[in-house]
């Protein structure tokens, strides 16, 4: 089992399921990209998953656009380095539960993860970051929009995508 903290919150995968390219050697040669904390086989999906221990709230309008940017670009870039890495890098370390999927067939999730956000903050950016990745990365890549998840931590834990998270004082 391959176990780190981000964000407040604590993951937990079974060493054959975990591409962790946030370490990747690739990613750290490369300047420009920007990736999320880990791809992890969940279930029968590939999912990509970004963390954030917070984020702006929607009307606060030039914050939030420069954070769902962000996001796209980590999801995108993310999506990019998983495929080429299993097409022209055999170095790159990933693990054979991830290696062995059939890129073509592979159901995909990309999830982020809000720590410390309410229920009722989450539709907003789960809207604007499905429209976003709308505009190409779902259709380049053909994944359906409900491909995409926004949860805070204690979705993501029900969910599976977290072993544990450390409590935040709200008030």
């Amino acid at each position: 089992m391959i176990e780190f903290e981000e964000s407040n919150m604590k993951f937990c995968f079974p060493d054959e399921d975990l591409y962790h390219i946030e370490k990747s050697p690739l990613v750290r040669k490369l300047e420009c990209v920007a990736v999320c904390e880990c791809v992890a086989k969940l279930k029968g999906k590939v999912c990509f998953i970004e963390a954030k221990s917070s984020a702006p709230r929607f009307d606060n309008t030039k914050d939030f656009d420069v954070f769902i940017r962000e996001i796209v670009k980590k999801f995108a870039d993310s999506l990019s380095i998983y495929h080429a890495a299993l097409a022209r890098h055999d170095e790159e370390p990933i693990p054979q539960g991830l290696r062995s999927e059939n890129v073509g067939e592979a159901d995909y999730q990309l999830c982020l993860i809000v720590h410390g956000h309410s229920e009722e903050w989450l539709p907003p950016i789960h809207d604007e970051l499905k429209s976003r990745l709308n505009k190409h990365v779902l259709e380049i890549w053909r994944l359906k929009d409900v491909a995409v998840k926004v949860v805070n931590e204690v979705g993501a834990k029900r969910n599976g995508w977290i072993f544990g998270y450390k409590e935040i004082n709200k008030s």
